[in-house]
């Protein structure tokens, strides 16, 4: 995608607005220069919405440490939770090779004997092909439809309704999203009432996102709650890195550049508007890249055709984005 675009959304009467190298997006013109005037103050910024878990809590530095590296402390680890962490290293930086299908079934066989079946379809999946892979995804969406309901269930917890709540403060209180709230308690709107228990997630959320499997991985606390098929950037242009997602837009606008060097904004609606339903903006020094929807649905998904941004099927970013909340940690790798 040659073409420059940014993407703006008026939402709660402000705009916002910023420039895009990865996926397009670019500045309008601006304005001619006015005549000075005396400088006012600047208020202060608007709040946004932020996850105090991930934005206060700066991602931990890389260990340096290759997969093979990381396998063999696992079997010079003392503890449990030390060997399990090391394997855990070694499928986020391999998922082929012999050492990486030894290191899932060693994390699968701690995680099971501990009783956590997430953690063992985790670690299964990260190297399962073909038929088992089918077999695996069907276990873990039906895993999911129990955890995206009112029943009691590992990862979450129960919150009773105060007086003066309402669900965005009870959302910001635990780091989540208010539909991922309502999703998990079948709310139909925004009315709650003191007493009223409500199931929350707990723990901590990250995206882990692989450019040659064209896989994003959603998880909590390390154990996979969805994965989806994504699109990368030509050419290699998707960052790798760890950061966090720092703005989320519904149905975005774009500032396409034309050949003349105008801009046009197109909205929403405008079928030439290549970004789909939802945007999920990564922080500096990625602020020009995100996650975000496709129009045609699905162009770009499974294939290395961007400009340096995640593609997705629109029903598949509507879905992470109400599950995601600002200042989630992204991973993107190879």
């Amino acid at each position: 995608m040659k073409t420059l675009f940014k993407i703006g959304i008026v939402a709660a009467g402000l705009i916002l607005a910023g420039s895009q190298t990865g996926c397009g997006r670019s500045t309008p013109p601006p304005p001619p220069p006015a005549a000075p005037k005396t400088k006012i103050p600047k208020p202060p910024p608007t709040p946004v919405e932020t996850n105090p878990v991930n934005k206060t809590t700066p991602p931990p530095p890389a260990s340096g440490m290759t997969a093979s590296e990381h396998y063999q402390a696992a079997q010079k680890a003392t503890s449990a939770a030390a060997k399990k962490e090391h394997l855990r290293k070694v499928l986020e930086l391999d998922t082929t090779s012999p050492t990486a299908v030894k290191a899932a079934a060693e994390l699968a066989k701690i995680c099971q004997a501990a009783g956590d079946e997430r953690g063992t379809l985790t670690a299964e999946l990260k190297v399962a092909e073909g038929e088992k892979k089918t077999v695996l995804l069907k276990k873990l969406d039906e895993l999911n439809a129990k955890f995206f309901s009112p029943e009691p269930t590992p990862g979450t917890t129960v919150y009773t309704v105060q007086s003066g709540d309402t669900l965005a403060k009870i959302a910001k209180q635990f780091n989540t999203t208010v539909a991922l709230i309502q999703k998990m308690n079948g709310l139909k709107g925004d009315v709650i009432h003191p007493g009223q228990r409500f199931k929350i997630i707990q723990g901590t959320l990250e995206i882990q996102a692989s450019k040659t499997r064209h896989a994003l991985e959603f998880l909590l606390d390390g154990n996979l709650i969805k994965i989806y098929k994504i699109g990368a950037g030509a050419a290699d242009k998707t960052p790798e890195g760890t950061f966090t997602i720092e703005s989320r837009l519904v149905n975005p606008d774009w500032f396409k550049t034309l050949p003349d060097g105008k801009k046009v904004k197109l909205p929403p609606s405008d079928p030439e508007n290549i970004l789909g339903t939802r945007w999920m903006g990564f922080s500096e020094p990625h602020k020009d890249y995100g996650i975000h929807g496709s129009r045609p649905d699905g162009e770009g998904v499974g294939e290395d055709a961007s400009n340096g941004c995640i593609r997705m099927w629109n029903k598949d970013v509507e879905e992470l984005f109400d599950m995601v909340p600002a200042g989630t940690r992204v991973t993107i790798r190879k």
